[in-house]
């Protein structure tokens, strides 16, 4: 098609021409055209339009920007594809982790509550629990109790975005914590209240996603846990992992987790 350049204007980026022109149909149309400058102003030149607009002269111009959008066009389309991937193989694991035979106890555990796979309440996370005092200094929305299926409040817990402390129920004696976790987001560490490491948080090896072993200070394994789908976890406790550790980890999945 033919465009008249009727006016042009210089701006940082260079000459800024406009145009218009009449389509097959007697249309009349104006837009700025690419690739034009005060020199072409007054003249019929031939243009084209394109993914850019309205430009005159070679679509070879336009050869590096067409680049660089099919190179971003390319590169979302492998991160979606790969994140795809990823997170199917996560639920994969996360499933056999719930039917795997043997004497381990499987969880379902997301926001708020941790159910057998047949779908029997276990743990149930409740904030600002009414029938025990807030303890003096803590935050009520980030203070919560730990109770069982029978409703009795086996510990309640507080975080912050540094620490997850395991509490004895009404008071602020600890009992288990995972500190420093800005510093230690790979491995977190479940400790005692002195310090004592009682167990390790830890990437599976040969997984690439959300997959966590729970090893003891020896290596043994106590437990793993993976992604299901979003904010929904996949827990097995092997029999050898004990209620504080395992309640330490329940509480992980309801604080750190719960935004996975």
């Amino acid at each position: 098609m033919m465009v008249e350049i009727e006016r042009c204007s210089h701006s940082r980026s260079g000459w800024e021409c406009r145009g218009s022109w009449t389509d097959s149909r007697g249309g009349r149309h104006s837009a700025e055209v690419a690739h034009t400058d005060i020199n072409d102003k007054g003249r019929s030149l031939k243009a084209r339009t394109g993914p850019f607009g309205v430009h005159a002269g070679s679509l070879w111009q336009d050869t590096p920007l067409l680049l660089a959008a099919g190179l971003f066009l390319a590169g979302g389309a492998a991160i979606v594809l790969l994140s795809r991937f990823v997170n199917r193989e996560v639920a994969q694991v996360a499933q056999r982790i719930l039917t795997d035979p043997g004497p381990a106890l499987t969880l379902l555990v997301d926001r708020s509550t941790a159910r057998r796979p047949d779908g029997q309440e276990y743990a149930l996370l409740r904030l600002g629990d009414p029938e025990l005092p807030l303890p003096p200094g803590t935050d009520a929305e980030r203070y919560a109790t730990l109770r069982r299926s029978d409703g009795r409040i086996s510990s309640s817990l507080t975080w912050s975005d540094d620490e997850v402390r395991l509490l004895e129920p009404g008071r602020m004696t600890v009992e288990a914590r995972i500190p420093h976790l800005d510093l230690q987001s790979g491995r977190p560490r479940i400790e005692n209240a002195e310090g004592r490491l009682l167990a390790e948080i830890v990437r599976a090896s040969g997984h690439t996603g959300n997959v966590y072993c729970i090893a003891a200070p020896d290596g043994t394994e106590l437990g793993r846990f993976a992604r299901l789908r979003r904010r929904t976890w996949a827990l097995r406790l092997e029999p050898g992992c004990s209620t504080l550790v395992a309640d330490m980890v329940l509480a992980h999945l309801f604080t750190v987790g719960r935004a996975a």
